[in-house]
């Protein structure tokens, strides 16, 4: 699980570990941003939906896009979620 802090923002990074582990991860700041490419998108949603409607945090922004992925001489495209929780006050 990686975990950055950028001004009072938590990035994690959804991986292949169980949800609650991000779902911690989250709820320890006042704002983080759940991220996740490929096939992890569904973890990173599944934790976002678990943060608002168990403990009370508020999605602000989802963002959905794609990144170029290079491998064997070839390019692939892969998709990416963003997704933006804060605390209630």
């Amino acid at each position: 699980m990686g975990k950055t802090n950028t001004e009072e923002t938590t990035v994690v990074l959804v991986a292949n570990k169980d949800i609650d582990k991000y779902v911690y991860s989250a709820l320890r700041t006042p704002k983080c941003v759940i991220k996740a490419r490929g096939t992890n998108v569904k973890r990173a949603i599944d934790t976002a939906l678990i943060c608002e409607r168990n403990y009370g945090m508020i999605i602000d922004d989802v963002t959905i896009y794609n990144s170029p992925l290079e491998m064997d001489d070839k390019v692939r495209y892969v998709s990416n979620i963003d997704i933006t929780l804060h605390k209630e006050v």
